[in-house]
């Protein structure tokens, strides 16, 4: 059984002694708990110690269905330890992380991870995350074929960072432009075609917009501003429809969907079940609910399938959806047709499946485990036959909450490593790297103490940082040599641009 040790301590939540990432505001026992519960997922029982500094300090068992109950304390002497991570992590409900191309796509029949919004609105920390089946219920909107609102024809000014809030090393404290009152002190933003989108919240207004703009000068080219109150679950992300770029979000009740270039609208779809989930890749947008049946954006629109059991979604192909199970097999379902005989995906020699790690326009990843070291195989998603390879290494954390795929999809980072996308070419770029964001040109990531960057070729280009990670402004994503950062050391969360510095 995988033991943890699970501590609060002076607002930060740490895993066996290591920092757990957090969203900004969300609860950090709440946070350890939904942690466990994804372990117990992946590794089967977790035994949990949880402790924190004003005086709770208990044992819980956490079953591999989320369920947690009391437990006794251990004998130390005797039970085991957890061992490394793997790519078997690769099958977590950990939530979408945002930075770089953010993913919500793992939904399986039986559970749905909680998005990051989530953890900030509440909800127990204990408890199952088992959906049940329910009505279902579904409306198109009609087109809207107004014209999109007139372009800014100045740019957002440029200002200084806040004081205390310092640039990531390589980059300058003056903002090109900047967007006040970003709806999320660490919003999603995603960048595509030379246009970024995010969310804001004007004050006074008790609503959210969606705000795109351009990503070279930030002027913004159109926005849409949602019901009063409505809340957006996830989102915005820039996916590629049938040749065309749609930004989609998700609210507890609607997908909703715009054209990049216009803001005409493209969906607006509605669900009356209380179990209904919206899952987004690189592939589209799909929404769970709660059972078999899945409803996938095709190009018909949007059509329902029932997927294999112990199986998840990864976005459609045209008129199919893509489902991949733990078992390395893979169906390209047909809506109202026989579920078909899946295919085997081709493994390296005496290697285990460990799980999908990224889906692009043109490929499918998956982990595969040897020994304790981890190999990616690429596969074809037209033929599901491999692409490309990369060596077996060790100590690879590969799995689908470690990647970070930039938007022309050429590269990412997985884990600690820069994996070139076309020949799947690998390379360490630290020893210590958490993925924090990634655009075309750059990532970066988190050793702990300080935030790195490197660029395409995975070399390290920060340089020495002087200010630790507390202290630097918040990357999110980035264009060209940009990085895009929040702050919100004034209270109103601010989306800088910054350059460069060379």
């Amino acid at each position: 059984m995988t033991r943890l040790d699970l501590v609060v301590e002076g607002g930060r939540a740490l895993v066996d002694g290591t920092p757990l990432e957090l969203p900004p505001g969300a609860d950090p026992a709440a946070a350890l708990v939904a942690h466990a519960q994804d372990r117990a997922r992946i590794e089967g029982p977790v035994l949990a110690h949880l402790r924190d500094g004003a005086g709770t300090d208990v044992w819980v068992n956490v079953g591999a269905d989320g369920a947690v109950t009391p437990a006794e304390e251990p004998n130390l002497d005797s039970d085991p330890v957890s061992a490394p991570p793997t790519a078997l992590s690769a099958w977590s409900t950990e939530p979408r992380q945002p930075g770089g191309r953010g993913w919500s796509n793992r939904f399986k029949r039986d559970d749905v991870a909680p998005s990051r919004r989530a953890l900030l609105v509440g909800g127990s920390a204990i408890g199952a995350l088992a959906l049940a089946g329910g009505g279902w219920a579904l409306a198109t909107a009609g087109d809207d074929e107004r014209p999109p609102e007139p372009a800014s024809s100045t740019p957002s000014r440029s200002v200084i960072l806040p004081n205390g809030q310092n640039a990531p090393a390589g980059w300058l404290e003056q903002a090109v432009w900047s967007v006040e009152d970003v709806a999320d002190p660490k919003p999603q933003v995603d960048v595509r075609d030379g246009m970024f989108a995010v969310l804001t919240q004007p004050p006074g207004t008790g609503a959210v917009e969606v705000v795109v703009a351009g990503a070279r000068d930030g002027r913004r080219r159109w926005s849409k501003t949602l019901e009063v109150g409505e809340i957006v679950t996830d989102g915005p992300f820039i996916l590629n429809r049938d040749g065309k770029l749609i930004v989609f979000v998700a609210t507890p009740k609607r997908l909703l969907g715009w054209e990049l270039r216009t803001g005409v609208s493209f969906a607006d779809h509605a669900f009356t079940t209380e179990d209904a989930s919206v899952g987004f890749g690189l592939l589209g947008a799909w929404i769970g609910t709660g059972g078999r049946r899945f409803y996938g954006l095709t190009k018909k629109g949007l059509a329902p399938f029932d997927i294999p059991d112990k199986a998840s979604c990864f976005g459609t192909i045209g008129d199919r959806m893509l489902v991949v199970d733990s078992g390395a097999q893979a169906w390209k379902l047909e809506s109202g047709k026989p579920e078909p005989e899946p295919v085997k995906l081709q493994g390296p020699k005496d290697a285990t499946p460990g799980g999908v790690v990224a889906v692009t326009d043109e490929v499918l990843i998956l982990a595969w485990n040897t020994w304790r070291n981890v190999a990616l195989r690429a596969y074809d998603l037209k033929t599901l036959k491999p692409r490309w390879t990369t060596p077996s290494e060790p100590r690879w954390e590969a799995y689908l909450g470690t990647a970070r795929i930039a938007p022309d999809q050429t590269w990412a980072t997985v884990g600690n490593r820069r994996v070139d996308l076309t020949s799947g070419k690998a390379s360490v770029i630290a020893a210590k790297w958490t993925p924090v964001a990634i655009s075309d040109g750059f990532a970066w990531g988190d050793d702990g103490s300080y935030i790195l960057a490197c660029d395409r070729s995975g070399e390290l280009v920060s340089g020495k940082p002087t200010h630790r990670s507390n202290e630097t402004v918040i990357v999110v994503a980035g264009y060209g040599d940009q990085a895009f950062a929040t702050s919100a050391a004034y209270g109103t969360p601010t989306l800088y641009s910054l350059n460069r510095a060379v």
